[in-house]
């Protein structure tokens, strides 16, 4: 028994978080506490059979014991809304469902982080549309959903206004934040009016839709037509002021009672302010929109609404020119930060691979939620001193790139350790090489292409198993391409945990 003491975690994917480490790792240790426990740890096969049964055959007994797992819901007034806000967080990696009013209202989700529940009621009475939303809210309380979306049309029909104070009501909520623009659907919200393409909504053929016509391209006079609560406008300039200027003008609105508030967004940075509003200085709200703006929520709100998803380790051992574009791309836009290794060091005859203060670089980088990009080289000039640094050891061109493919692995190694990854990203066959036989791995399973000449796979055997990697010769690749295979890393292990 004092053996079963010593093994606190074992994972059946060693680096890679999935749900048979959950069923060995928490519920058994935590419940049972028994030699059961030890033993599926040892056996990840059994694992994954457990957990093929409880997920396919027993669903609602383990949903019982783990709580809701649905952290966002959106509810929009008809399916096809329902599923092109809800596809939104599924290119985020997030598992969506679209469920349908009535039949679906009441059905316990499992295992999903966004539902979305088409209320199915955009041509129905206000006082049916209110009725129905009234009875999705009280069903989303109980499922423990953390934050509400209200869809609705780009184009505004439906009963917008009425549906919208019934969520209030419902929810204790005292503004709904309403923005309705779609730039990359050509709408566009200006001194409140609705232009499509540049048209008034009034002067287009939705004007005369046989179900919903929608007459008036002036939206506070529209909203203000189905609902009992005030109206109030925020024009452009404003917007433009940034999240905390809004945010103050929405303290002041708030501090008048319940009301619904109307803003113009005529681009995308627009709708990124809306998104970005001070939401701990407010009272308690809801986002209405398109699926425009329900995108600038994930993009601005990932970590404040799920759970964190592990970084990406960017590997940077080609010494091509043009990294350095993809490089900055990514530190330009403030989505990693670099540590950089010198190549000098890792040639010399004694090396410490643990050097503290590069350790702790790299910590730190990662504790403020950065992807971390490690590599040896920043330009010719650290390539010529590598280059001088082996030679005075009796070290040729090719056999220096191996030693400083060594040392970077080694620091992966400690980096691996110490931290969860969603997946790597290796520039470089002597690196990549290196860094798979670092952690006894034999090869890599290609699953597609993210650009030409770009795989995506992964890491066949050893520690690392079933680790996404995707893998880069030096001169291949856009300049946005580590930011996509961060994204797509990230995207596959969100789904991979499951």
């Amino acid at each position: 028994m004092e053996k079963a003491k010593e093994v606190k975690t074992i994972r059946c994917c060693k680096m890679l978080q999935c749900n048979c480490c959950d069923v060995a790792g928490k519920y058994f240790r935590k419940v049972y506490n028994s030699l059961i426990c030890l033993y599926l740890s040892h056996n990840p096969g059994l694992c994954r059979l457990w957990d093929h049964w409880h997920t396919s055959c027993n669903t609602k007994w383990w949903q019982e014991r783990r709580g809701a797992m649905v952290y966002y819901a959106i509810i929009a007034d008809d399916l096809s809304g329902s599923s092109d806000t809800a596809v939104t967080f599924s290119n985020y990696g997030y598992r969506s469902a679209v469920l349908n009013y009535p039949e679906g209202a009441n059905y316990k989700i499992h295992n999903c982080d966004v539902v979305a529940i088409s209320t199915n009621s955009r041509e129905v009475s206000s006082q049916e549309a209110q009725k129905v939303v009234r009875d999705v809210c009280r069903s989303l309380k109980e499922m423990g959903v953390r934050e509400i979306y209200k869809k609705i049309d780009s184009t505004w029909r439906g009963n917008i206004g009425a549906e919208l104070e019934a969520m209030m009501a419902e929810l204790g909520l005292s503004l709904a934040v309403i923005c309705s623009a779609f730039p990359k659907t050509g709408r566009l919200v200006k001194e409140g009016y609705l232009l499509i393409n540049g048209v008034p909504l009034h002067e287009t053929p939705i004007a005369k839709d046989p179900s919903f016509p929608v007459k008036d391209s002036y939206l506070p006079r529209v909203l203000q037509g189905q609902t009992s609560l005030p109206v109030k406008l925020i024009e452009a300039p404003l917007v433009a002021q940034g999240p905390r200027y809004l945010t103050e003008c929405l303290k002041k609105i708030a501090a008048e009672g319940k009301c619904l508030v109307l803003i113009d967004a005529l681009d995308e940075k627009d709708l990124n302010i809306i998104a970005s509003l001070e939401q701990n200085q407010l009272p308690p709200l809801v986002f209405c929109g398109s699926a425009g703006l329900s995108g600038a929520l994930i993009r601005n709100n990932l970590e404040r609404i799920f759970p964190k998803i592990p970084p990406v380790l960017v590997i940077v051992g080609s010494v091509h020119p043009q990294n350095q574009a993809m490089v900055n791309y990514l530190i330009g836009n403030n989505l990693a930060k670099e540590l950089f290794l010198d190549p000098v060091h890792l040639l010399a005859e004694e090396k410490d691979y643990a050097a503290k203060e590069l350790l702790e670089e790299g910590k730190r980088i990662l504790k403020d939620g950065y992807n971390l990009i490690v590599r040896t080289s920043r330009g010719q000039e650290d390539q010529e001193r590598a280059k001088a640094a082996g030679r005075q050891r009796g070290l040729s061109d090719v056999e220096s790139a191996y030693c400083i493919a060594e040392g970077i692995q080694k620091y992966v190694q400690i980096f691996m350790k110490e931290h969860q990854f969603s997946g790597m990203i290796v520039t470089g066959g002597t690196t990549a090489l290196h860094v798979i036989r670092g952690f006894d791995g034999v090869g890599i399973e290609v699953e597609e292409e993210l650009e030409p000449g770009i795989p995506y796979g992964r890491i066949i055997g050893g520690s690392l198993e079933g680790m996404g990697l995707v893998t880069k010769a030096g001169g291949f690749g856009s300049e946005q391409v580590f930011a996509r295979a961060i994204q797509h890393l990230q995207r596959k292990y969100m789904q991979g945990r499951r």
